[in-house]
């Protein structure tokens, strides 16, 4: 006999659904590994739990809290960004919006940080 199943809406940012996309994108390419994201988020829900299991301590993720003023015009230029995504999408808010300009920037940032690397490693080998 199948237990009960609980069904759960999770709602996760753009820049996350992109990563994940380009995971298993690769996941699929590279390695020849097809997933689904429901079935890699569910592999990854256990394999946290199973990893949490072998420790005494539970993994308890710090709240992260940032302190902003926004000065008027940026204040109102998001609020008008917001406003437009929820006239199309129904629901979203401002900490949506600025979870999603963090995690697009942490995108950016390494993947320049990439570029700068290989340009360095390529400009020390022309040296030798």
């Amino acid at each position: 006999m199948e237990g009960r199943k609980r069904k759960y809406t999770l709602r996760i940012t753009r820049t996350l659904v992109e990563r994940l996309n380009r995971h298993l994108s690769y996941l699929k390419f590279v390695k020849n590994k097809r997933s689904s994201k429901r079935s890699w988020v569910l592999e990854a829900l256990r394999e946290k739990i199973e990893s949490e299991k072998k420790s005494d301590i539970p993994d308890i993720p710090k709240r992260g809290v940032i302190l902003l003023e926004l000065e008027d015009d940026l204040a109102r230029e998001l609020d008008a960004k917001v406003r437009l995504v929820r006239d199309v999408r129904g629901s979203y808010s401002i900490k949506s919006w600025m979870v999603d300009a963090i995690e697009e920037k942490l995108e950016r940032d390494a993947h320049a940080l990439r570029a700068e690397e290989t340009s360095g490693k390529e400009s020390f080998a022309s040296v030798r």
